[in-house]
């Protein structure tokens, strides 16, 4: 059964991540990626962004852009305040925000279950994206209230909704260090995992994979697919930070 699962609450969060992949057009990376990155690793109040010469919005765009490719700031608050020079219009700090005050207890409990579910045997990078996909699917379940936003609620919960599934997804492959970015379509109000096999890219939507009242079966429709089955299956307007395209076909015929 097909999701749909962004809650209409989160629209301006997701409106600013796909903000700052159109003011891109690349990866988000560098010195500024760098400096947000560390900043909400370490729980820091405030970020110096005076040198970079940003609107207050797109320094804003960038921030969140950064938390939606970052799954373990789960915890970080999706609203931020920017100080700006008034003479300028410039935005000179962002000040962070955080939704909890147990971070390092919460980053511990889930950095275990991402340990858990990347230490399951398999030899290939195939089979570790295979595992992991397969124990999401069969030890989390699809949440119909919308409640579980974050990979971290989906942990606690065992139920998620895209934003769940892709994080927990991206968390895993960040852990065995398979590139990985993640899917945004505002007009499906979704998203999902792509990832880098080899030097091919590929789809994967953990969240269509894991039938609503299906227990643990797993299915494969959307597991290493090209953008045309993507597309063929019910996929539309999505992008990417990277832009990557995803023409290997290798695993369509794969459900």
């Amino acid at each position: 059964m097909k999701k749909t699962t962004l809650l209409k609450t989160l629209a301006a969060a997701a409106a600013a991540c796909l903000s700052l992949l159109m003011l891109t057009g690349t990866a988000i990376a560098g010195e500024l990626e760098t400096k947000i990155t560390t900043t909400l690793k370490n729980a820091g109040k405030e970020i110096d962004v005076s040198s970079y010469g940003l609107t207050p919005q797109e320094a804003m765009d960038k921030y969140l852009g950064i938390v939606a490719q970052n799954p373990d700031l789960f915890y970080v608050s999706n609203h931020v305040d920017c100080k700006f020079d008034k003479s300028t219009g410039k935005c000179v700090a962002l000040i962070c925000s955080y939704n909890t005050a147990d971070i390092t207890k919460q980053k511990a409990a889930f950095d275990a279950e991402i340990t858990k579910m990347t230490s399951i045997l398999g030899q290939t990078a195939y089979d570790k994206v295979k595992n992991v996909h397969d124990y999401i699917v069969t030890n989390y379940e699809y949440d119909q209230t919308n409640a579980s936003l974050t990979a971290y609620d989906m942990m606690v919960s065992k139920k998620g909704i895209c934003t769940g599934y892709a994080g927990m997804f991206k968390a895993a492959m960040d852990k065995l260090k398979i590139p990985c970015e993640i899917a945004i379509s505002s007009d499906m109000q979704h998203e999902w995992a792509v990832i880098q096999l080899g030097d091919k890219w590929y789809n994967v939507d953990v969240t269509w994979d894991d039938p609503i009242g299906g227990g643990n079966t797993v299915t494969y429709a959307n597991f290493l697919k090209s953008d045309k089955m993507m597309g063929m299956s019910g996929h539309f307007n999505w992008t990417t930070p990277s832009n990557v395209m995803c023409t290997d076909t290798k695993y369509d015929t794969m459900g």
